[in-house]
């Protein structure tokens, strides 16, 4: 079950944090605004930092209380 936990949350932080990056690499190519895609790309390195601080959380105390 901790396994699992953390592997699923850790897939999806990983993910956000790889999409965040692509987009700010993105940014120069596509004339997009930069402003904007900066704010996106923080928002989602956030989310999936989140993400994945939650999944070890969960993890560490399952495994302490089981």
């Amino acid at each position: 079950m901790i396994d699992v936990m953390f592997v699923i949350f850790g897939v999806v932080g990983a993910a956000l944090l790889i999409q965040a990056v692509w987009d700010l690499g993105r940014t120069r190519y596509e004339g997009e605004d930069v402003t904007m895609v900066e704010a996106r790309a923080v928002a989602m390195a956030a989310a999936g930092s989140l993400c994945a601080l939650v999944g070890v959380t969960a993890a560490l105390v399952i495994a302490a209380v089981g």
